[in-house]
């Protein structure tokens, strides 16, 4: 049994529209009425945190996020007020390890890369799957 997860996290996406469009029966849908918080950084993690306590098993991601060396952190961290609001309210400095396993998730079977072609501070991507803990 499948279950995908989509969750709006008010960002300027779009993507309210798109979610209230899927027919598909096998899709939980989580619409936000409004941003819990007045930065997009906390409306990501509340729609991180809100879609993984949902899930019913397993999860599988690919999510790019924090760095891994104090450099890359420092970069990725001056040029999110930038970065953000070209796109889409997208933020390059999550731990999503961290954000998983706080959501009540045992990780398995991941890894973060640097993604091949693309600058360190945007391509560092977290990669893997997760268990619900029971």
């Amino acid at each position: 049994n499948i279950e995908i997860i989509i969750y709006d996290d008010a960002s300027s996406d779009k993507s309210k529209e798109y979610i209230k469009n899927i027919k598909n029966k096998r899709i939980i849908k989580i619409i936000n009425k409004k941003k819990y918080f007045k930065t997009g950084r906390l409306n990501q993690l509340n729609a991180i945190k809100r879609s993984f306590l949902k899930s019913k098993g397993e999860i599988h991601f690919c999510e790019h996020g924090l760095g891994d060396t104090p450099n890359i952190q420092r970069i990725q961290k001056f040029v999110e007020p930038i970065w953000r609001p070209m796109a889409g309210g997208c933020n390059l400095s999550r731990d999503i390890f961290g954000l998983i396993t706080e959501g009540g998730f045992k990780l398995f079977d991941y890894e973060a890369i640097y993604a091949d072609g693309v600058p360190k501070f945007a391509g560092y991507l977290y990669k893997g799957s997760a268990k619900k803990i029971d």
